[in-house]
């Protein structure tokens, strides 16, 4: 039967998959805007390498530079890799100015299977007065990757407004090795893409 009460079943069903995929369509978009058009240049290569430093890097093919998303990886290098596993260890990103931010990408680095699996995250104005990102006055951690490759997106539950910002590992698959973009606060209006 495709009609009840005079509805078309059929028509219904339509609308409600249009819905869930425009749902969906916009749920990883803002204001109809891919994502991607919110990066702030770790993809790009605006960020210049010299604004990407670490406590650490494993070796010059894993040094910060690379941590760059969707970096291609080689046997050699294809993100930031630190010397050492322990949650001493952060990536600092300097925007060169004060910028609105609204989340970070990640990814694990894509030649093995290393990743970080949670992270917190820290900015200020100078590299002498980070503040650590918090809820009810602990540091907030924030979900990293279960995988190599998949882009994880995480918001900020507020803008912060930095010139720095690093990322602090947490945990880890393997050893810490990340690739990460910025995700601008100048995007987001009431739509929200990150999971």
């Amino acid at each position: 039967m495709t009609e009840s009460f005079g509805v078309n079943v059929k028509w219904i069903t339509f609308i409600l998959i249009y819905q869930l995929l425009t749902y969906r369509t916009l749920s990883a978009s803002v204001e109809n805007k891919p994502l991607q058009e919110c990066y702030m240049g770790m993809k790009s290569g605006e960020i210049p390498d010299n604004s990407i430093t670490a406590t650490s890097m494993y070796n010059p093919y894993h040094a910060p530079q690379f941590a760059r998303l969707d970096a291609p990886g080689t046997s050699n290098h294809g993100a930031w890799s630190s010397l050492t596993n322990n949650t001493s260890e952060w990536l600092q990103i300097d925007l060169g100015s004060n910028k609105a931010l609204a989340g970070l990408v990640t990814q694990g680095r894509p030649t093995h299977p290393q990743w970080v699996v949670s992270y917190t995250v820290s900015c200020g104005n100078t590299v002498t007065d980070l503040v650590s990102l918090a809820k009810d006055g602990k540091p907030l951690v924030f979900k990293g990757n279960w995988d190599r490759n998949t882009k994880v997106y995480n918001r900020f539950p507020a803008v912060m407004f930095c010139r720095y910002i690093r990322i602090h590992p947490k945990t880890s698959y393997d050893w810490i090795s990340l690739r990460v973009e910025l995700v601008s606060a100048d995007c987001f209006a009431s739509v929200n893409p990150f999971i």
